[in-house]
């Protein structure tokens, strides 16, 4: 897994971006919105917005209250099972069309390390970049 300075993180998302033809489309999946760092997510929604970045977010595994002005933008799709065919068919094709799954945690209950390999296989396998956030923001 290579880990990326926060430096490099302007570059990376610029680059990804670059290669955007219609929208950017970013994913948030948690089941514990407030733990998982959800209202970052809708932070970074408002900054995409601000600086007239065209984008689609898409949140599963809960269903937060989404401000009136990101309702266009911003995609609600509650807990999705993997055990349930049909709603691991939606999860996968989620991962399959974002350009960036979002982990803005917070809290978690062991080291990140140990669990990225978990969402870098429901990640990478779909081609998506992973931007999680310890102290500051890391790209893998």
């Amino acid at each position: 897994m290579k880990e990326y300075k926060s430096s490099d993180i302007n570059r990376i998302i610029s680059d990804r971006i670059q290669n955007i033809k219609s929208m950017l489309r970013i994913l948030f999946v948690g089941v514990d919105w407030e733990r998982k760092g959800g209202p970052d997510f809708l932070e970074l929604c408002r900054m995409l917005k601000k600086k007239g970045i065209h984008y689609h977010a898409d949140i599963a595994g809960c269903t937060p209250e989404i401000p009136n002005e990101l309702k266009t933008d911003v995609e609600v799709h509650g807990f999705l099972s993997k055990a349930n065919p049909a709603q691991k068919k939606i999860l996968d094709a989620l991962y399959q069309h974002t350009h960036f799954f979002i982990l803005p945690t917070h809290a978690e209950c062991t080291a990140v390390v140990s669990w990225i390999p978990e969402i870098r296989n429901e990640s990478f396998d779909r081609v998506s970049p992973i931007i999680y956030f310890q102290e500051q923001p890391t790209a893998v």
